[in-house]
């Protein structure tokens, strides 16, 4: 709603727009491949369940969504008076992203730890499975 009253861009990683184009099924399928990870992995079927059903509910954060301004690594990102280096490095997510002002010494980063709670044990399927290297998840 907010992109359709206001007319902004969505702009993010190039991999998530036919994530975000299609997420339900998107969020079932690494629902899917979470579950498969652990119980490959040697975790018993119902700590599987129940991490599971925790993960699902994390789609519920989350719709369906067009992205209008595909960004790639090495792209430079403009907003007003600032421009942020764009820098894909995935971590328990592969879409995970950051943006650097090297200028102002910013560094815009989603993922953080949290002092009180243990971290997060979800893990996502790969966005683009026939990449070579480290991104490939077995």
């Amino acid at each position: 709603m907010l992109v359709r009253r206001s007319g902004a861009d969505v702009a993010a990683l190039h991999l998530l727009g036919p994530y975000l184009a299609d997420f339900k099924t998107s969020v079932a399928a690494d629902d899917d491949f979470s579950h498969e990870v652990m119980r490959r992995h040697g975790i018993p079927e119902d700590m599987a369940t129940v991490l599971g059903a925790v993960e699902s509910r994390s789609g519920r954060f989350g719709s369906r969504g067009r992205v209008t301004r595909e960004l790639r690594e090495g792209d430079e990102l403009t907003l007003r008076d600032r421009s942020f280096a764009v820098m894909h490095r995935p971590g328990h997510s592969p879409s995970d992203t950051i943006f650097w002002d090297a200028d102002r010494g910013i560094l815009i980063a989603g993922d953080h730890l949290l002092a009180h709670i243990s971290s997060n044990p979800l893990i996502h399927r790969p966005l683009d499975p026939q990449a070579p290297g480290p991104g490939r998840r077995r």
